[in-house]
């Protein structure tokens, strides 16, 4: 789950509650892109009392909103990690209403740093935080403050996993921060260890920020502590979704790419995969080329996770089944879309592709989970064919566990060359349009099954259990 705080009334931040490692830095950029205004992404490990920061640094504002977390939202005192600060963060969090708390963290025995030097003739103070930089410049900021603060972080804490400049005016900040692992320069609204260095350089221990609220500094000899108001803010989950969306391929996105066919045919899904005979209206069948690349992924995830399979549960589909199906899904949004272009656009985003540009009817796509020694799916946030604005690969909505079992799902296919639908996370394709789309080809490689010599039931070498009646195409 995602949760977005305020800091004494800014400094904006996404927090994410995680289960395990992740890739921080790209998890951070995808939060960014969903998030209007969000300066900076965490993550709580809520089972291990253990914070960490999208770049490794160290922010003492973030650090205290993750506390709210590790209470529960509730009045108590506790202790957790936090990625750049060495010992054990000692917090007390005071709730005063429903979505506003203070929170006093306090950091024992911080080792910290300080240097002097000059920029531009102006005395300045080089603060070594640990986990972050801070240069103070006593002095109003500028117009051109950004471009400025880029210019000094370069010359005075190039190597710095993060740094920031503090403009100082009399105890007023203006922070500007940059985190090196996910490329970010933020003129923040709000700077948790900013106000630290500018207490540590100077008599001012109530700080103003940006917003006009105060951080309060405590120092008592290595121990400091930082103490403001936090806030939670709600999140509005239909622009996320809009947002996710606006992400996934369109149908003239797909509809660019040309197709050659090259011929390859229809092989019959077997073990190591779950049959699908069972599957109302489903071929078990697929391009011989997506059975071995199955094979090729099941082998990486044998690796990753001991006795899970994959479970395809959805393969080739008749191409009169498909149009059937999104003709059905057009009527059912008529009222949301009237334009028929606008609704088809719509369609094959949320429901269901497009007749002409579909992956299923070329044998390509296949729609899969993964299931553990059991057979049991693992959770991945909804259910295949459950139709929500969850089912997107990417909601942030979801348990910690059911995002890192789609992005093993993901990982994996990518890895042997499938591409993904990211409107579906069950969905993954190799060459048809989609997958030609996603990896920039000239065009893709398996056309629509549509002629009645490349059915399955007309390839006796198959061994089609069930065989449909003649003429009949199974949906």
């Amino acid at each position: 789950m995602i949760y977005l705080m305020k800091i004494a009334g800014g400094n904006e931040t996404v927090i994410e509650t995680i289960d395990g490692k992740i890739n921080y830095a790209e998890r951070a950029k995808e939060l960014f892109s969903l998030i209007a205004g969000a300066e900076q992404v965490g993550f709580a490990d809520l089972k291990e009392k253990r914070f960490r920061m999208m770049g490794g640094e160290f922010c003492g504002n973030a650090t205290r909103a993750a506390a709210v977390l590790f209470a529960d939202f509730k009045s108590s005192t506790i202790k957790f990690k936090t990625s750049g600060f060495d010992g054990i963060v000692d917090t007390d969090v005071k709730k005063i209403s429903e979505s506003l708390w203070e929170v006093r963290s306090t950091f024992p025995n911080y080792k910290y740093t300080i240097a002097k030097d000059t920029w531009r003739e102006q005395p300045i103070s080089i603060v070594g935080l640990g986990g972050i930089t801070h240069i103070v410049i006593k002095q109003k900021s500028t117009k051109d403050a950004v471009l400025v603060s880029r210019q000094i972080i370069t010359r005075f804490a190039p190597d710095a996993a993060a740094c920031g400049v503090i403009w100082l005016d009399e105890d007023r900040i203006r922070p500007i921060v940059y985190v090196k692992e996910v490329d970010t320069l933020f003129d923040e609204t709000a700077c948790g260890s900013g106000s630290m260095a500018v207490a540590l350089t100077t008599e001012i221990k109530r700080v103003v920020q940006p917003t006009g609220k105060i951080i309060e500094v405590g120092i008592d000899g290595r121990d400091i502590s930082l103490s403001s108001e936090i806030s939670l803010v709600r999140i509005d989950r239909q622009k996320v979704y809009e947002k996710l969306l606006g992400k996934t391929l369109s149908y003239d996105d797909v509809a660019s790419k040309k197709v050659v066919e090259n011929g390859e045919g229809l092989v019959k899904l077997t073990l190591p995969f779950m049959p699908i005979e069972s599957q109302a209206g489903a071929y078990p069948f697929a391009r011989a080329t997506v059975l071995k690349k199955l094979k090729e992924a099941q082998k990486l995830l044998d690796k990753k996770r001991l006795g899970a399979k994959l479970e395809i549960i959805y393969a080739y589909r008749c191409p009169l089944r498909q149009r059937q199906l999104f003709e059905m899904s057009m009527e059912k949004y008529s009222e949301q879309a009237p334009s028929i272009e606008n609704r088809k656009c719509l369609v094959h985003k949320k429901e269901i592709a497009a007749p002409d540009v579909a992956g299923h009817p070329t044998g390509g796509a296949i729609d899969l989970q993964i299931v553990d020694r059991h057979g049991k799916p693992l959770d991945f946030g909804s259910k295949i064919w459950e139709f929500m604005d969850d089912m997107m690969t990417f909601s942030p909505f979801i348990s910690s566990k059911a995002i890192k079992n789609r992005l093993l799902l993901r990982e994996i296919m990518l890895e042997v060359g499938f591409a993904p639908f990211d409107g579906e996370w069950w969905h993954f394709s190799y060459g048809d349009r989609e997958w030609a789309k996603f990896y920039d080809r000239k065009n893709a490689i398996y056309d629509l099954m549509a002629k009645e010599s490349s059915h399955p039931e007309n390839q006796p070498s198959l061994q089609i259990q069930n065989k449909p009646p003649t003429g009949a195409c199974l949906p």
